[in-house]
């Protein structure tokens, strides 16, 4: 299963990410079986809050970036 990083920063939109989040950890179309992993990375360890006052805890920090990290932008 491969890992999907999405990067969130304090009053992030929390709107904009649920729809391509959910449909990437559910296969990106319904019945899909092929998943991804949907982590969290941020400046720190710290909770994350969006605009809508979602609170978020992040899986990684910067220091914490995985070593086989691709960034695609």
């Amino acid at each position: 299963m491969k890992e999907i990083i999405l990067v969130l920063l304090n009053e992030f939109a929390d709107w904009e990410g649920a729809f391509i989040v959910s449909c990437l950890d559910q296969g990106v179309k319904p019945g899909n079986s092929v998943g991804h992993a949907v982590k969290i990375l941020s400046q720190a360890k710290d909770t994350v809050i969006s605009i809508g006052g979602l609170r978020v805890l992040p899986d990684y920090d910067l220091k914490e970036l995985p070593e086989d990290l691709r960034v695609w932008y």
